[in-house]
């Protein structure tokens, strides 16, 4: 891959491959070209690797995903495969817009400027005054679809998440979360994808956020829990976010949240894209064919009631 192509959701910076590719010491086209051929070949010799092929732009984004780190990307690659496997709901369901009809209160968008930095700006606007486990699983799995699109098709370090809870009752809305779903949406997105997460940034005024603050701590590695940062407004938002590559209702440049929201959804819940996650699905694990012990040095820590698995 020597050009990023143009996407209907990202816009990247003309230097964007070039430097991220020299950021992880590729600055050479040959050596990701070499890391590629490796991460390939050792896809091949994994007997409970259901798809053996994927392609060369996909594992590329893998390994910048994972800081260039070729062992790393394996153990990521080998982890979404098996949550695929292991927990199949937050995968590829419910892929129309009918759906999610149930979301209407929750609106989602991905800001198509990325920061100096390259990260992507993710943001999660909340307006219910009440919620259902359902309805937030349904979040959940939108999330993961999105993270699926961005590896797809995204390059860049990662997402910094905006977060505003201010049309939003959220003692209800921290009701409604089922612990266990939140915490296997969270593996499947840090350890899975291995999507770098630069800042979680929650806008409102409300103490009852302190309540869902506690919450993620204790289900978020250490390392991002600690980068949760509470906004009472924009003003202090900015410091952590440009402002011009934001939605207008932000104080930003960018078009109106709605309008970035609409064209996220016209693109992950498409045709296109639906045609892509069946695919994708396949790639999954035959765990009859993997060594025990290896499942359970990976996995018996995941959350969520996985058991070693044994074969006659």
């Amino acid at each position: 891959m020597e050009l990023l192509p143009q996407n209907p959701l990202f816009e990247f910076q003309k230097d964007t491959l070039t430097n991220l590719r020299k950021q992880y010491n590729f600055e050479n086209a040959a050596d990701m070209d070499r890391a590629i051929d490796v991460l390939d070949e050792w896809i091949k010799k994994q007997n409970h690797f259901l798809r053996k092929e994927f392609p060369r732009d996909y594992l590329e984004r893998l390994i910048i995903a994972n800081k260039g780190l070729i062992e790393r990307t394996k153990v990521k690659l080998d982890k979404i495969c098996t949550y695929r496997t292991l927990m199949p709901d937050f995968f590829g369901i419910n892929l129309t817009k009918n759906n999610f009809e149930d979301l209407k209160d929750i609106t989602c968008a991905i800001s198509p400027k990325p920061t100096d930095d390259n990260y992507r700006v993710c943001i999660i606007k909340m307006k219910g005054q009440s919620y259902t486990s359902k309805q937030l699983l349904n979040l959940y799995r939108y999330v993961v679809m999105v993270c699926e699109y961005k590896l797809a098709y995204d390059y860049s370090n990662g997402m910094v998440i905006l977060t505003d809870y201010t049309e939003c009752n959220i003692m209800e809305l921290v009701k409604a979360i089922d612990l266990t779903e939140l915490r296997q949406t969270i593996a499947i997105i840090t350890e899975g994808f291995g999507m770098r997460l630069n800042g979680i940034h929650m806008l409102t005024s409300s103490k009852a956020v302190e309540a869902l603050v506690t919450i993620l701590k204790q289900l978020l590695p250490a390392k991002i829990g600690n980068r949760i940062c509470v906004h009472k407004d924009m003003s202090t938002m900015y410091q952590y976010i440009p402002q011009d590559i934001l939605p207008s209702e932000y104080g930003g440049k960018e078009t109106s949240l709605q309008k970035l929201s609409n064209r996220l959804n016209d693109t992950v819940l498409g045709k296109d894209f639906r045609e892509y996650i069946e695919e994708m699905n396949e790639a999954k694990t035959n765990e009859a064919c993997r060594q025990t012990d290896k499942f359970n040095d990976r996995y018996m820590g995941t959350p969520g009631s996985f058991r070693s698995l044994t074969t006659d």
